[in-house]
């Protein structure tokens, strides 16, 4: 089994030959480079990640739930010429052609290989400090990286069951679509409305057998008070997307009666998900590390002259290794700021993440906070100045602004005249 999605199954035979059909039809459009994705959660979307990734192109998905402008400004930056959707969505205001990827004739002829590794694979859009989002640029080359470094550190098998939650907006989405796939295993789709509800999710858990979990710390935590132990099918729990505290570790050891590994994962879109992780089951200690590098990755700690930091000195992390974005969409001053010359390997290049971190003696990298003004809230990464940006550009009685995190929350601070309601509708069709 391939898929499960609200009590349904799709095989993977049945997956290959209807991915096939919509790769063909893709090829023989002839549509560009970048091709939408403008779907829910189940069997399409992932037809349509394949079908997209088989023809040789580049997909660029965009959830339903975005405000249009957002919509429309991504679907126009990324120059795409036809956006894959679902039945439900053929009616809604496009500015480019659409696709239904329900009415296709399954085909079983494979496709042939198109392009080479260093083609791009997708561009997701994250947020930029311009009020406007900026597409990070992966190619296939890195995505394999990534893939062969999860197998050899987790070895995922054909019998496990691995949960999809996270939305396809974001790059972690990959770890619950594509490596399932390359090893067989099956993937498990909760039902939309579900991952927003920790007893909900935890029923559908524990209901189909999920043995690969992947969550935000804040949300573990949430849904801890509704558990007297984790589901006796859960292997592997991966927490990231925020940092993992002490807490989390903690309440993960009295959950854990059935031999579960608790996993740190830690990586910017711009380095392909994952840069560290690090195996805290055991971990006692105050603060949980982000671990060590991965397969093919390297880590800097530099100062503000790029000098390397002693042991225990905080600098800002630059990544470096194949699994490296090739930059942003159309922004190339903001490629040429954040992707720098490696000065230690010439020929390579290094990410500046603008995260603050040190060294431990015993080579593990700890997370201590941000150089600018770029956040984590609930696993979303939050770029503060675009919703200054936004304030400011949209509302003409505004002068200033300032956005600062509150908890789990974001206050926004104004100059000039406002009226909170217009505020509220303003960032609501932007953001």
């Amino acid at each position: 089994t391939a898929l499960v999605f609200e009590r349904q199954e799709m095989s993977y035979s049945e997956l290959n030959e209807r991915a096939n059909a919509l790769a063909n039809k893709l090829v023989d459009m002839n549509c560009g480079q970048f091709v939408g994705l403008y779907l829910d959660r189940g069997f399409e979307m992932v037809i349509s990640i394949l079908a997209v990734l088989k023809s040789g192109k580049a997909y660029v998905p965009v959830s339903p739930d975005y405000p249009q402008q957002r919509t429309d400004f991504i679907l126009e930056d990324a120059g795409v010429q036809v956006v894959l959707t679902g039945s439900v969505y053929l009616d809604t205001v496009y500015s480019v052609a659409t696709l239904d990827v329900s009415d296709f004739k399954l085909t079983a002829k494979d496709m042939q290989s198109f392009g080479s590794s260093c083609d791009l694979a997708y561009a997701i859009y994250t947020s930029g400090t311009t009020g406007k989002p900026k597409g990070v640029l992966i190619q296939h080359c890195a995505i394999a990286n990534h893939l062969v470094h999860k197998q050899l550190v987790y070895g995922l098998s054909e019998s496990d069951r691995v949960l999809q939650k996270t939305s396809y907006v974001f790059d972690a989405s990959l770890n619950q679509l594509i490596w399932p796939i390359v090893v067989g295993a099956s993937i498990v789709m909760a039902a939309k409305g579900t991952e927003k509800s920790p007893v909900e999710l935890m029923n559908a858990i524990d209901a189909e057998d999920v043995t690969d979990l992947q969550l935000t710390p804040s949300f573990f935590l949430a849904m801890a008070p509704s558990l007297h132990t984790l589901p006796r099918s859960i292997k592997r729990l991966y927490l990231g997307g925020e940092q993992v505290s002490e807490a989390c570790c903690n309440t993960f050891r009295k959950l854990n009666f059935y031999g579960a590994r608790l996993f740190n994962w830690y990586g910017p879109t711009e380095a392909t998900l994952e840069v560290t992780f690090f195996d805290c089951t055991d971990w006692i200690l105050p603060f949980v590390p982000i671990g060590s590098p991965v397969a093919n990755s390297s880590c800097f700690v530099l100062d503000s002259s790029c000098g390397l930091c002693p042991v225990g000195v905080a600098g800002e992390l630059c990544v470096g290794g194949n699994r490296l974005a090739k930059g942003y969409l159309n922004r190339p001053e903001l490629t040429k700021t954040r992707f720098i010359k490696n000065p230690f390997c010439s020929g390579e290049m290094l990410y500046k993440t603008g995260d603050l971190v040190r060294w431990l003696q015993s080579g593990e990298l700890e997370f201590l906070g941000r150089i600018d003004s770029q956040v984590k809230i609930r696993g979303f990464r939050v770029e503060l100045g675009e919703i200054e940006s936004v304030l400011v550009l949209n509302c003409p009685d505004i002068s200033e602004a300032h956005v600062i995190l509150n908890a789990q929350r974001l206050d926004a601070y104004v100059i000039g005249d406002c009226n909170v309601e217009l505020l509220r509708d303003t960032l609501g069709k932007e953001l």
